[in-house]
């Protein structure tokens, strides 16, 4: 008789488990050893808390206090550790025997259920994240919390093919770290970067999951790059890749509230290069490019990375100085920058002397606002022009 209920529990699809009061398994069906992994000679005689697991263990116990004091238990779902390292999802229900002192189970695998609707509900966390996300930081942070979730990722790289975008990452990507999964991130069939997925433990229908990143990322990542492309063409000069007019009158205008704020001062230089349209009628639009492009780099190279170069017209530049305290101190700015642009500029057989024209103006000393700023700058740079034009030539030798 005790064969015969043996076959019949072996024929059974959901897991069958008797256990004493204390956790020690003293029968399991077939269904059990297949869900587990063991064979019923590795499982009885164990405790089953040794297959619990870990995240699973208050639960798991509260409940099973519940089932030994009377109280059934039904769809009560928990996690329990495989013999090869995975995770399986069991829905329970449970009755406790109070004359034999043994709690019956029987465990339904769900498994697939519970990996199926977790993959669901994470696309669409990874949807709306690649939807929210305005940087490669946030979209790179969003996803890695999305996936840690799942238990298998431990951490995330996005790296773009574009030099101008730097590689970002969340979590463990450390060299000794779980050699990465690499998925391409492609739009319209156009490679853009790569996702870099380190893992931890591995489910069987990670590779989707993987793959629906990998493509939500990459219509993110080509609007980031867009809208970054868009602001950039708004707020920055095409040729030198200095602010514009526009980013300059923001830049000035934040610089003179942080001015008001910390009772500080500030400085606005205005710069004009002297004789351009000459250089430009004599040796073309491409020679002018060429300096106006050098003229930018070295007058920014005379500023601290507080302070502000911007080109504001054909050959014309402003330099905004923050915490200046006096006229002096602007000064050595201005005759750096002087020197620094009057350095020849050498291009094939043509050797060009560059000069310019500085105009100086103080915050509060020459006004408070960005229009009085650069009236006041704009008069003293034709000023020097004007003193530059009567003083004698000196002739490079």
């Amino acid at each position: 008789m005790k064969k015969s209920i043996q076959k019949v529990a072996d024929l059974m699809l959901d897991a069958i488990f008797l256990v004493q009061e204390h956790g020690q398994i003293v029968f399991v069906n077939q269904a059990a050893s297949n869900i587990l992994g063991y064979d019923a000679e590795e499982l009885v005689g164990r405790n089953l808390r040794e297959f619990i697991y870990s995240k699973d263990l208050g639960s798991t116990e509260a409940a099973m206090e519940k089932v030994r004091q009377g109280q059934r238990s039904r769809n009560f779902e928990n996690r329990y550790v495989r013999k090869d390292g995975t995770i399986a999802y069991l829905q329970w229900s449970a009755y406790w025997m109070a004359e034999e002192q043994i709690r019956i189970g029987v465990a339904r695998d769900v498994t697939e259920r519970v990996q199926l609707s977790r993959t669901y509900e994470s696309m669409a966390e990874l949807a709306t994240a690649a939807h929210q996300s305005s940087t490669l930081e946030m979209l790179c942070t969003s996803f890695y919390a999305i996936l840690q979730r799942r238990a298998f990722c431990c951490g995330l790289a996005i790296a773009c093919d574009d030099e101008r975008w730097s590689t970002v990452s969340s979590g463990n990507v450390a060299p000794r770290a779980a050699a990465p999964v690499y998925y391409p991130l492609e739009q319209a069939g156009i490679r853009v970067g790569e996702l870099q997925v380190h893992l931890g433990h591995q489910h069987s229908n990670d590779e989707e999951i993987f793959r629906f990143a990998a493509m939500q990322a990459s219509a993110a990542i080509q609007r980031i790059m867009l809208q970054a492309d868009l602001l950039e063409a708004a707020q920055c000069d095409e040729l030198t890749g200095l602010p514009n007019r526009r980013l300059f009158q923001d830049r000035v205008q934040s610089a003179i509230l942080r001015a008001q704020r910390d009772s500080t001062g500030g400085a606005l230089l205005f710069i004009d290069l002297n004789n351009f349209k000459a250089i430009n009628d004599e040796h073309g639009h491409d020679v002018g490019d060429i300096l106006l492009k050098t003229i930018a780099a070295r007058i920014s190279h005379c500023v601290r990375s507080v302070d502000t170069v911007a080109r504001i017209g054909g050959d014309e530049f402003v330099a905004v100085l923050e915490s200046v305290t006096s006229p002096e101190q602007a000064e050595v700015v201005m005759d750096k920058i002087r020197r620094c642009v009057a350095q020849p500029v050498l291009l094939k057989d043509i050797c060009l002397y560059p000069s310019a024209s500085i105009g100086l103006s103080l915050y509060l000393q020459h006004g408070d606002s960005i229009r009085e700023l650069m009236r006041h700058a704009d008069k003293e740079m034709y000023a020097d022009k004007m003193r530059q034009k009567s003083a004698p030539a000196d002739l490079p030798s």
